[in-house]
């Protein structure tokens, strides 16, 4: 007797019993074990006796293993999946949207996607996060039957990223899954964690001058929301660093501008990667990066990461000193007079001061 029988047997002739058993029976397998209290059973069974009641949308199509299509046809299917999903469908206030809900065998949603004009431009899971591949069968399911395309940005939204470079599919030993007709790679947490962090330097910066890597990136960063901003800002950061340390900052050039404003105008990151320059002795480097829209307040310069004045002072760097000079000589200090040594440094100081 598995623990579903043992449960109904046991608490069989009770109060709501009718109730439970259809809910039980619904809703668990006969493997999955039941850990709850009579008590909370009937608690349950009522929620999902609500749950059925409530205007859901359309059930259009069935799907494998026991999913389903469902149509929102409905502001209140809208709002109550939206409730469910986390998300703003029930603020939509267009007439007529053709929004749909992909549902497990539980009648739980998993995936909601919108079609305009035969052409899915949004399909995303729970909280708008990513969908994961185990759902995309399902959706090309959909495609298929109904013969749907697939925006290419719905696609780089949902964390799926195509035409990336040979080295990347072979360092990371990634799986392509098909969307529609085309191949894909899910930008998941292995590939960020585990890809990113690990991959070479010389790879990082190609990937991130790379222009289908960088476009999708451009996508991401100027229409999602800043959880997902900022999931990548670290590894923007660490690609300009990292070109800057191998003294390429030509591979910075290449680089969006949607790109160069997410680190350059990062407070912390601009700092970090000035004094990587001084230290790194590119003059170039730096004097890209300073036309590029560095903005520097005077507590920058305090030291925690290191003062860019005192540094190319001590490794006796004019050039840098003067690139400095011009861009940030009022946050010059006595710590900074005092530091000279060489003549040539007090020369070109007078100039601006």
């Amino acid at each position: 007797m598995n623990t579903k029988q043992f449960f109904l047997q046991k608490h069989k002739g009770k109060e709501n019993y009718s109730l439970v058993e259809e809910f039980i029976n619904s809703v668990y397998s006969n493997k999955k074990s039941i850990n709850f209290s009579y008590d909370q059973a009937i608690k349950k069974a009522l929620k999902w006796q609500a749950s059925k009641k409530m205007d859901r949308g359309i059930k259009i199509k069935k799907l494998s293993d026991g999913f389903s299509l469902f149509f929102l046809n409905s502001k209140k299917s809208l709002i109550n999946e939206s409730i469910e999903m986390n998300n703003c469908l029930g603020c939509i206030e267009e007439e007529n949207p053709y929004i749909y809900s992909i549902r497990n065998d539980k009648g739980k949603s998993v995936v909601n996607f919108e079609v305009i004009d035969g052409e899915i431009i949004e399909f995303l899971s729970k909280s708008n996060s990513r969908v994961k591949p185990k759902y995309l069968k399902y959706l090309n399911e959909i495609i298929l039957d109904l013969e749907l395309s697939v925006c290419l940005f719905a696609a780089h939204k949902a964390g799926y990223v195509n035409n990336l470079p040979d080295f990347i599919i072979k360092d990371f030993n990634i799986i392509s899954h098909k969307i529609g007709d085309m191949d894909f790679i899910f930008l998941d947490d292995n590939f960020s964690k585990k890809g990113l962090k690990y991959i070479s330097r010389r790879k990082f910066i190609l990937l991130f001058s790379y222009d289908p890597f960088n476009n999708y990136i451009d996508e991401i960063l100027n229409k999602s929301n800043p959880v997902i901003k900022m999931y990548y800002l670290p590894y923007l950061i660490k690609a300009s660093i990292y070109a800057i340390e191998e003294d390429s900052y030509k591979n910075l050039t290449s680089l969006s501008s949607t790109l160069k404003d997410v680190f350059l105008k990062n407070s912390y990151s601009s700092i970090s990667l000035l004094f990587k320059c001084v230290n790194s002795g590119s003059t170039e480097c730096l004097k890209f990066l300073l036309d590029s829209g560095f903005n520097f307040k005077e507590e920058d310069f305090n030291g925690i990461i290191g003062d860019p004045f005192i540094s190319a002072i001590e490794n006796n760097d004019l050039k840098t000193f003067k690139v400095l000079l011009k861009e940030y000589n009022n946050f010059i200090t006595k710590t900074h007079i005092k530091a000279i040594n060489e003549p040539i440094f007090f020369e070109a100081l007078d100039s601006y001061i």
